[in-house]
């Protein structure tokens, strides 16, 4: 029982962490879309 609660805390760091990578991709993805439509009119 000892080893799993071990793992269990990094398992939820490494989970936050791509959550967070995650997170900016899409972030950054929107903030493109936006940019391309503000600039040119259009996304491609």
């Amino acid at each position: 029982m000892a080893k799993r609660n071990n793992n269990y805390i990094p398992n939820n760091v490494y989970t936050a962490l791509l959550a967070c990578a995650v997170s900016v991709v899409f972030l950054t993805a929107i903030f493109v879309t936006i940019k391309c439509i503000s600039e040119y009119g259009s996304l491609f």
